[in-house]
């Protein structure tokens, strides 16, 4: 029952840092192309590809990071190998640079 009790507040803490995350992110970004679209006049964003940009950004951080500090304890917590983490954040990198092009 405990465990249980604590995967379900783990998955609101998951969803609750999704959220906060991804409104703070696209806040930072929708600065940003502001700042595009008066220096370069850059209309067209695929908001799309920033969207899953921030989505993987998001996983890589809680997975190295925020999955140590919650409720739910497993011996199966491991952060994502360094190699896995480069290619998922030069990853998110492309498709944030892609969504400005």
């Amino acid at each position: 029952m405990a465990k249980t009790l604590g995967f379900l507040l783990e998955y609101i803490r998951i969803l609750a840092y999704l959220f906060i995350g991804l409104m703070i992110l696209g806040f930072i970004e929708e600065l940003l192309f502001q700042l595009l679209h008066t220096l370069f006049h850059i209309k067209n964003i695929d908001y799309r590809l920033s969207g899953i940009a921030n989505l993987i950004f998001l996983f890589v951080f809680y997975r190295n990071t925020l999955q140590f500090s919650g409720w739910f304890k497993s011996v199966r917590n491991r952060p994502l190998p360094k190699g896995v983490t480069r290619v998922l954040l030069l990853l998110s990198l492309g498709l944030l640079i892609l969504s400005v092009l």
